[in-house]
């Protein structure tokens, strides 16, 4: 982690590159990618919308283990990086609650297909996204995976925050 920033400054990047790129559909150009707690996550809005919900930081146990990279010299020892996981938890609202046609699932759709195109966080993105979150600098870059989830995980989380299931 860069530094105390590095977390709001992926979700502003993941936030960009969704809006930006869905933008480019003119069946989703009024999609909004918000980023807020699931039971507030749909609100008073009634065009396409995209939430991202981080719902778990976990530390990386593989960087965790590692030096710094180009700080440390042979037979010296320092702090590991505080390497972290943050997961998402993407869900697609449809316009008008999709009574003429089921734009969630087309908005779902292209998020993944946007996430998988982007399975990196360029430093450009991020330094746009955020300024002077410092992540951009990093050695290593931010990795886009899927983490599927079972309905049961699901479930839990849904009665965890209150919310229906989506």
């Amino acid at each position: 982690m860069s530094n105390s920033n590095a977390i709001a400054a992926v979700t502003a990047t993941l936030q960009a590159i969704l809006g930006t790129e869905i933008a480019a559909d003119p069946q989703l150009n009024d999609t909004t990618v918000t980023a807020l707690p699931l039971d507030k996550a749909r609100g008073t809005i009634t065009t396409n919308q995209l939430n991202l919900f981080l719902y778990q930081v976990l530390p990386n146990a593989a960087w965790r283990n590692m030096d710094m990279v180009k700080s440390v010299k042979p037979g010296e020892t320092a702090l590991s990086p505080l390497a972290l996981d943050l997961h998402y938890l993407v869900t697609a609202f449809g316009r008008e609650n999709d009574t003429s046609q089921p734009f969630d699932h087309h908005l779902l759709g292209k998020a993944m297909s946007v996430l998988y195109d982007h399975a990196q966080l360029g430093p450009e993105e991020i330094q746009t996204a955020f300024p002077g979150s410092g992540l951009e600098s990093q050695p290593d870059r931010v990795r886009i995976t899927l983490q599927p989830l079972s309905v049961e995980d699901i479930s839990k989380l849904c009665m965890g925050f209150a919310t229906q299931y989506r």
